[in-house]
C-alpha cells in the first residue's frame, strides 16, 4: 500500500512495512513490537523525530514475500505538512541494530 501522499491528521489506515534488507531476509522470530522504531526525517528542515505510533502484526517472510510489520501512525506523526524520509530501526537481541530506508513520504493538506 502506498502511504504517500498522506493527508495531514489522518491516522488510518495502518501501514504495512516490508522488511527488505540490502541482502537476504530478516528473521523476525526473536522480535516483538518494541523491537521497532520509526524515524521520520523532515527533508525540508533536516529535523528528525521518532514516530509515536504503535507497531504490531510482525509477519515472517514466506517464499518471495518479505517479512513485514504493521505501523499505526499517531496524529503527531502526520501533524505537519512537509516532505519526509522514513527509516525503520530494528533492534535485535544482543544489541545489534539494522536501519532500513522505507522511502519518501509527503504530508499534504486535506
Amino acid at each position: 500500500m502506498a502511504i504517500s501522499p498522506w493527508y495531514k491528521g489522518d491516522t488510518a489506515p495502518s501501514w504495512t512495512i516490508s522488511l527488505i534488507p540490502d541482502s537476504g531476509t530478516i528473521n523476525v522470530a526473536s522480535l516483538s513490537p518494541s523491537s521497532f522504531t520509526l524515524l521520520i526525517k523532515n527533508t525540508d528542515n533536516g529535523v528528525e523525530v521518532v514516530g509515536s505510533g504503535t507497531f504490531s502484526a510482525i509477519t515472517a517472510a514466506s517464499g518471495s514475500t518479505p517479512a513485514s510489520v504493521v505501523y499505526q501512525p499517531s496524529s503527531a506523526d502526520v501533524a505537519s505538512l512537509g516532505n519526509y524520509v522514513l527509516f525503520l530501526v530494528i533492534s535485535f537481541p544482543g544489541g545489534f541494530t539494522e536501519t532500513l530506508s522505507i522511502g519518501v513520504f509527503q504530508v499534504i493538506a486535506k
